[in-house]
């Protein structure tokens, strides 16, 4: 009995071959969806933005003349501010750990978070301040809203309405 041409033999092979692939697409199709509702986080596969912190006194210096008027405040007052308030920044940026793995930027330091609130403060855009602070814009967020906490509970900096 003569032999069946390859072809044949081969072509039935490839058919079920590809309908086990398409087979097999479906069911990690199905089961990525159901698995989405479930993600908290990043997904996988998404990239996190590398940011380059620079240094408050970095900052000043590019910015010369400026500084004084960019944070409406001198270096030497700056440095005097962050003196007084690095206990309470200190445990107001503090982190735990996360439950993702480590933060792949690092942390904030104190002095970048207080320039940051300084700056936005003294009529700076968010967005200005993220790309020269190297921070995201919640981070940039965390540290007005933390700058301000810290000053209102330092008892130095509290001033009363009804002191006569």
């Amino acid at each position: 009995m003569p032999r069946p041409p390859p072809r044949v033999f081969t072509q039935g092979v490839k058919t079920r071959r590809q309908e086990r692939l398409m087979m097999t697409a479906c069911v990690l199709e199905m089961l990525d969806k159901e698995e989405q509702g479930k993600l908290r986080g990043h997904m996988l596969g998404s990239k996190n933005i590398r940011r380059t912190r620079k240094s408050v006194a970095d900052m000043w210096s590019e910015l010369g003349s400026y500084s004084r008027r960019t944070y409406r405040m001198s270096l030497d007052a700056f440095y005097l501010l962050h003196d007084t308030l690095e206990d309470a920044l200190t445990e107001e940026f503090s982190t735990g750990p996360r439950a993702r793995g480590s933060s792949p930027n690092g942390g904030i330091p104190t002095k970048l978070g207080l320039s940051a609130a300084l700056r936005f403060f003294a009529g700076g855009s968010v967005y200005d301040i993220m790309l020269t602070h190297g921070m995201g814009k919640v981070s940039v967020y965390k540290s007005i809203y933390g700058v301000v906490d810290c000053v209102n509970k330092d008892k130095c900096l509290a001033f009363n309405l009804h002191d006569d």
